[in-house]
Order: structure tokens, then sequence, then C-alpha cells
């Protein structure tokens, strides 16, 4: 007997509905009846929950076969939110690449002498991009800049190769962007410092 037939005459013999269930496993019905119809394999802790509510061995709620397909379904999940992170990595640091150059800041200066009781006026001279700290003397934007670089360079070849070093040089990719990360948001804020 398969997982979601055992899993069907567990609840049936508890007389419990779907609902009922579901609820003592904290998920939701619609999620539970895939289970039963065999659409959906339960993760290992909702798969030992149920082993502890209906008082069973985990290895008698599911075969080998069904174990060795769960392990793998796990593997390829979590593989899949660790590409889409290092796309999201490369998205944001292309993101930076660009807009690095293109002036979204607006700079100000002061007309003087002001009339006597007032403010001076004033007058927008240009406008500038995060490349703007380079030139009072702050390499804040460069840094930030090769940093963005290297990251989507590390990302992208996290993505493309399938060796040993992959796991290696992934952690060294959430390194830098969590670096990368700081770095733009001080970049920004610098640039907005130097901006008005």
């Amino acid at each position: 007997m398969e997982f979601p037939e055992k899993l069907k005459t567990l609840r049936k013999d508890a007389d419990l509905t779907q609902q009922e269930l579901a609820d003592k496993l904290y998920i939701s019905r619609s999620l539970y009846a895939k289970y039963e119809s065999g659409i959906a394999i339960p993760s290992k802790d909702t798969l030992q929950k149920i082993a502890l509510l209906f008082n069973v061995d985990v290895n008698d709620l599911v075969s080998f076969k069904e174990t060795t397909f769960m392990v793998v379904e796990e593997h390829n999940t979590r593989e899949k939110l660790k590409n889409i992170t290092l796309i999201s990595s490369i998205v944001i640091c292309a993101l930076f690449i660009v807009f690095y150059f293109i002036p979204v800041f607006q700079i100000y200066s002061y007309k003087y002498p002001a009339p006597a009781g007032q403010q001076p006026e004033r007058i927008m001279t240009l406008m500038s991009s995060f490349s703007l700290l380079n030139s009072k003397g702050i390499p804040l934007g460069n840094i930030t800049l090769g940093f963005c670089v290297v990251e989507a360079i590390i990302s992208i070849l996290c993505l493309t190769i399938f060796s040993k070093r992959k796991i290696v040089a992934r952690y060294i990719a959430y390194t830098i962007f969590a670096l990368v990360m700081f770095l733009i948001i001080i970049t920004i804020a610098f640039s907005c410092g130097y901006s008005f």
C-alpha cells in the first residue's frame, strides 16, 4: 500500500475528516487533500507529525521508493531556491551597474547674496549619478560598482558550473551579495547626502 492510501486509511480509522486532520497538522485542507490524492508529498516535518499523531513509525508510512523520491524532491526544491537567490543577486547587481551611470540625483546651488530676511535662491545646477561620490574624493561608488561586477560574475558561474567547487563558489557569492547590499545602501545614503 502506497503512502496516500495508508494516510487515508489512518484518517478514516481515527474517524477524522480531512479538515480536522489538516487542522491538527497546521496545514490547509487543500494541501492535505493533495497528500491523499498523491499529487503532493509532505515535508519531513509534516511526515513526522503524521507519524506522531497516529502513533506509527515514519518507515511504516512510506516505502523506500517514496522516501528516495521525497529526498530527491526536497533536494530539487532547495536547489531551485538557491538558484532564485543567485538570479536575484544578478538582477540587483545589474540594476545598480546600470543606474550607476544614469543621472538620478539633482544637484543644487544657492544664489548669493540673498535679499534681507529671505533664504538664498536655490538653483539646480546639474543631474548626477552615483559616480558623484568619486568626484568628492570618496571611492565608495567605484568600490560598490566593482563588488557588483564580481558578484554578478560569480553568481553566473554558480548557475553554470556543476563541479564540486560550486558549493564553495555559492557561499562566496552569498557573502559578497550581503556585502554588496550593505554597500549599495551606504552608497545611496552618501549620494543623497551630496545631492542637496
